[in-house]
């Protein structure tokens, strides 16, 4: 009897080591990835507004850039950045602005270190660039703030990616100030021609 008990655990034992081994290997091959919970949120985009003309002073655009940096840093795979200039203008002229997308998962689903390395890369990268957006110390005379025109820009990009959930910082002094109507001006009702 035994010698029969003792067969058993020698069995069982076989078993459980060889589960083990299994689950180790396995590991190894995904390189140490684990399974993601709860990943069926839809991407996010983050759009931010920078208002650089005069009215905007030097700590007012640092205070943006730091608040920017922040947020950009809680981004994740497959979530999209839009960073532009508030239009001085008009919808004519040409928008200065940067978009992208933070790199997707290689394998999506799973938490895996390369993939952590390359998000982290891209978002320190990434703020890096956008600080160049709140630099004061390369900011020349405007024309004005176009306020409704940059909306007009902003409504475009939230149309090409309707699937997304969208946030919009916009650091101004709210001052819609164009050729057209201008909100700094005592009378501030439309032109027309």
């Amino acid at each position: 009897m035994r010698e029969g008990a003792r067969h058993g655990w020698v069995r069982r034992r076989s078993t459980t080591t060889l589960a083990v081994l299994a689950t180790i290997v396995l590991a190894a091959c995904s390189g140490g990835a684990t399974e993601i919970p709860g990943q069926d949120t839809p991407p996010e985009l983050v759009i931010f507004v920078y208002d650089r003309s005069g009215s905007m002073s030097d700590y007012q655009l640092g205070l943006a850039r730091d608040l920017t940096a922040g947020r950009v840093r809680e981004l994740d795979h497959g979530d999209n950045i839009v960073v532009m200039e508030l239009l001085e203008a008009s919808l004519d002229e040409p928008p200065r602005r940067w978009s992208q997308g933070v790199p997707e998962r290689e394998y999506p689903g799973m938490e895996v270190e390369s993939d952590a390395i390359s998000r982290t890369r891209f978002l320190r990268d990434a703020v890096v660039y956008m600080a160049r957006f709140t630099d004061t110390g390369s900011r020349a005379p405007t024309r004005g703030t176009d306020i409704l025109s940059t909306l007009h820009d902003v409504a475009a990009d939230l149309r090409a990616l309707r699937d997304h959930r969208a946030t919009l910082y916009l650091f101004s002094d709210m001052l819609q100030a164009n050729a057209i109507l201008n909100f700094e001006k005592s009378d501030a009702r439309p032109r027309m021609n």
